[in-house]
């Protein structure tokens, strides 16, 4: 057996191939925050696209450190 194959980066390199080639987008590892254990900047991004509405009531009440907000209270 080729033991060579066989390895974890092996593995992760077939996942993510296959998931981006099904809409999966790559992020920068530069951005992930590994106390948190998340891409802020991807989170953010992704409540301001799907809760418009919600993302502008908290915007009135925190203006610019709604997303430092709302990363403070996920934790």
């Amino acid at each position: 057996m080729n033991h060579a194959r066989h390895t974890e980066g092996a593995f992760e390199t077939v996942i993510e191939a296959s998931m981006l080639a099904h809409g999966y987008v790559s992020e920068p590892a530069a951005g992930f925050d590994r106390e948190k254990a998340i891409f802020p900047e991807a989170v953010l991004e992704f409540i301001r696209n799907t809760q418009p509405k919600e993302w502008k009531a908290l915007e009135a009440l925190h203006g610019p450190k709604t997303g430092a907000q709302i990363l403070r209270r996920r934790a």
